[in-house]
């Protein structure tokens, strides 16, 4: 930040994080010496996912299943390199299954070790008993995993490809999709009677 300050217009500097940096980014955005590509940015069009599975994926790929396939991981790129190189050539019968995609090996393995083997034990705990939520809102987080809920949710929002607001006025959130199937899948195996016991909560706060 310091460097930064001092240095104005006669440096360049490129930063690349998956967690908003803690640095005073608000001020030099008001500066206009910030120029950001969020994930908004990032996400895969339907063109793109089509060009990266002409690319990567099997040579007999079904173009509408693709871009469905795109539509379901909100454009995430890595997901859909991974699914593709797997050898996964999907179907919309596939894609219309209430389990897809489930916790694919390589996907799965990303995840865990990018994301969750990063986080502290409280944010992990309350981003795996999250899952179990397709919306929610900082009540019903605490509701449902306790009062420290809350800034756990903080620290998942600065992490930018987890979580995103859907409602700003009601601060209603919401997982990434592929992100909330995962997460469940592991809490799954972490802890079956957890999952169950969550659902049951879940259900009554709804």
């Amino acid at each position: 930040a310091l460097l930064v300050d001092r240095a104005h217009d006669r440096l360049h500097l490129v930063v690349t994080t998956q967690v908003d940096p803690d640095l005073p980014i608000g001020r030099w955005r008001s500066a206009g010496w910030v120029n950001e590509i969020r994930g908004d940015a990032l996400r895969l069009s339907d063109a793109e996912s089509l060009e990266l599975a002409r690319r990567c994926g099997p040579a007999d790929i079904d173009a509408e299943a693709i871009v469905a396939l795109n539509d379901a991981l909100d454009g995430w790129p890595i997901a859909m390199r991974l699914a593709l190189v797997s050898g996964w050539n999907p179907t919309i019968g596939d894609l219309e299954h209430p389990e897809w995609p489930g916790p694919d090996r390589s996907l799965a393995a990303h995840l865990t070790a990018q994301v969750l083997a990063t986080m502290a034990d409280a944010e992990r705990d309350a981003a795996l008993g999250l899952s179990v939520l397709e919306t929610f809102d900082a009540t019903m987080c605490v509701d449902l995993v306790g009062p420290d809920a809350s800034q756990s949710v903080r620290s998942l929002l600065r992490r930018g490809a987890l979580l995103e607001i859907v409602d700003s006025q009601t601060s209603t959130m919401r997982y990434h999709r592929l992100i909330r199937r995962l997460f469940e899948a592991d809490l799954g195996w972490r802890d079956p009677l957890r999952r169950v016991d969550l659902h049951r909560r879940a259900a009554m706060l709804l």
